[in-house]
């Protein structure tokens, strides 16, 4: 059995995408269009940190019955990443409205 993507991942791939393409353009209106793709993503990394943490049953061989990757640096798991990733970038994007 693969690991699917979760949704989240592709609303921050786009995000990526997005504010990678307006840093090479140099356009700081970029806010408006990252920014939608951050509130719909940043509640669903929610969302999926909070399925993560409250997962209570589990059965042996089921789908929370597997080791959760870690990242090496921060131990944080991909949901939890994914969510500072979106918080980073809403950050960012509101810092960038108020100075255009």
């Amino acid at each position: 059995m693969t690991a699917r993507p979760s949704p989240a991942t592709a609303w921050l791939s786009a995000a990526t995408v997005v504010t990678a393409v307006a840093t090479v353009e140099r356009r700081p209106a970029v806010w408006r269009t990252a920014l939608p793709l951050v509130a719909v993503g940043l509640p669903l990394a929610a969302y999926h940190s909070y399925l993560q943490a409250t997962m209570t049953q589990c059965a042996v061989g089921g789908p929370c019955a597997t080791v959760q990757w870690r990242s090496p640096l921060l131990g944080l798991t991909a949901p939890n990443l994914s969510l500072v990733a979106f918080g980073l970038l809403a950050v960012a994007l509101l810092g960038l409205r108020r100075r255009v």
